[in-house]
C-alpha cells in the first residue's frame, strides 16, 4: 500500500514538472530587453521624483505609499526603496506568474514611468 502511494505521487510530482512551462531564468532570459527597458523607464521615474522631492518637498508626491515612506526615509531613500524597488519586483512577479500578459502590461507600465518622469522635469525643471 505504502509503494502504491510513493509511485501515485512521482507520478504526479513528473507530470506537474512536464506541465509547469519555461523557468524562471528562461523567463529573465527570453525577456531580457522587456526587462531592461523598464528598469530602465521606473529608474528614470524615480530619480524625477527624488529631484523634485529635494528640489520642491515631499508634499506634491501623489502616491501615497511614496510619500508616507519619503517622510519617513527622507526623499531619497524613500522613493528609491518604495518607487523603484517595489516596482521592480512588482514587474518581476508579474513575469513569473503572468506570463502571457506580462509584455504587455511591461510595456504600458514602462510608457507611463517614462512619462511621468518627463512630467515630473517638466513641471519642476532642474534649478542650475
Amino acid at each position: 500500500m505504502n509503494a502504491l502511494i510513493q509511485n501515485d505521487l512521482a507520478v504526479q510530482t513528473s507530470a506537474a514538472d512536464t506541465d509547469a512551462g519555461p523557468s524562471p531564468y528562461q523567463l529573465l532570459s527570453r525577456h531580457r530587453t522587456l526587462l531592461l527597458i523598464y528598469t530602465a523607464a521606473i529608474l528614470f521615474d524615480t530619480v524625477s521624483t527624488i529631484h523634485f522631492m529635494v528640489q520642491d518637498g515631499i508634499c506634491l508626491e501623489l502616491h501615497p505609499l511614496v510619500r508616507v515612506s519619503s517622510y519617513y526615509y527622507g526623499p531619497v531613500l524613500g522613493p528609491f526603496l518604495f518607487a523603484f524597488l517595489f516596482k521592480l519586483l512588482a514587474g518581476l512577479i508579474l513575469l513569473f506568474y503572468f506570463k502571457h500578459y506580462a509584455r504587455y502590461i511591461l510595456r504600458t507600465a514602462s510608457v507611463i514611468a517614462v512619462v511621468a518622469g518627463l512630467y515630473n522635469f517638466i513641471e519642476h525643471p532642474p534649478v542650475l
